[in-house]
């Protein structure tokens, strides 16, 4: 006998696969061993270039998943999906099709869970997912790619894209003093932009337009697939704490080919010294600072490598 919920979940499923596919995104069910993830979104450019931009996606269909609770659908995950889709490598859409309406309703599930794991998670009732809204399923990656400039022209962007009159930090700025790992990783974190605005000013303090300037940089770089980092992680210090939040990523076959341009370009000019040690591309070194009352906290941090199986034991004893 075939119940019904398998024409439901499969009309589901088919209803996500047109959305995708009017919204000009590749659409890749998962043919077998579906765990949690019923498939993959790939983003294509407008010129159809195919970018490697991916999502997960995992369909729920059916009256039984659209309960609403406050203007919200309240779905409880297992706890086998909520540790699945929070280790997920790619973000995480969870939609939900209500086949009596013909609506889908979406969250990232990933980005919900990491933020309230014990939670259930709430999807929103509207927007519904369209073709015209289907692009917002990526936007906790940051932004989409956009077609690709060759590295001088990226290079004539970061130069021209600057902080204001005050401090007249680039883009360019930040990337070329954020380069570590011998060029093969770049860094971001305020104390690399208050550090450059000390050095160019000699007035290290933030205004509040920095941080505007601080967001738009990163969407570049992101954009530009210059640097692979995770953005959400980055995203989540402005969303929970209100942080500008700091990363350290590698550069990408573009990023590295945009370093040998302004490597290149060096090399050729006439101002530039071989036998100099400065270099425009020279890296820098990320390194953890230890406080000036650091002695105490190791003395705290061996008493409790001591003590651990006491801590522990006492914990286990008085757990339900």
């Amino acid at each position: 006998m075939v119940s019904d919920s398998t024409f439901v979940e499969r009309e589901g499923v088919n209803t996500f696969a047109t959305l995708a596919n009017r919204a000009r995104c590749l659409w890749r069910e998962t043919p077998m061993h579906d765990v949690g993830v019923d498939g993959h979104v790939e983003y294509v450019t407008p010129a159809g270039a195919a970018t490697g931009r991916n999502i997960a996606v995992q369909i729920k269909s059916g009256s039984s998943y659209t309960n609403v609770t406050n203007g919200r659908i309240t779905y409880s995950p297992s706890d086998k999906h909520r540790e699945y889709w929070s280790s997920y490598p790619l973000p995480v859409i969870l939609a939900i099709y209500a086949p009596t309406i013909g609506s889908m309703h979406w969250i990232d599930v990933r980005k919900a869970i990491r933020l309230n794991r014990a939670s259930p998670v709430k999807l929103p009732l509207s927007p519904v997912l369209t073709p015209d809204n289907f692009l917002e399923l990526f936007r906790s990656g940051g932004p989409l790619p956009t077609e690709p400039l060759p590295p001088r022209g990226i290079c004539e962007e970061m130069l021209s894209k600057s902080s204001g009159i005050r401090s007249q930090i680039s883009y360019f700025d930040l990337f070329v003093n954020g380069l570590t790992e011998t060029g093969r990783a770049l860094y971001f974190g305020m104390d690399l932009y208050c550090g450059i605005l000390a050095h160019k000013t000699g007035y290290p303090d933030v205004e509040s337009g920095d941080h505007s300037f601080i967001d738009d940089y990163i969407e570049f770089l992101i954009a530009h697939n210059i640097v692979v980092f995770n953005y959400e992680w980055f995203d989540e210090a402005a969303e929970r704490w209100r942080m500008t939040g700091k990363f350290l990523g590698r550069l990408t076959i573009r990023g590295e080919q945009l370093l040998s341009y302004i490597r290149k370009l060096q090399s050729s000019w006439s101002k530039w010294n071989r036998g100099m040690y400065a270099s425009v591309t020279q890296e820098r070194f990320v390194r953890i600072l230890f406080e000036e009352d650091a002695q105490s906290r190791f003395r705290l941090i061996e008493e409790y490598k001591q003590d651990f199986n006491a801590l522990a034991d006492a914990a286990d004893n008085a757990a339900p």
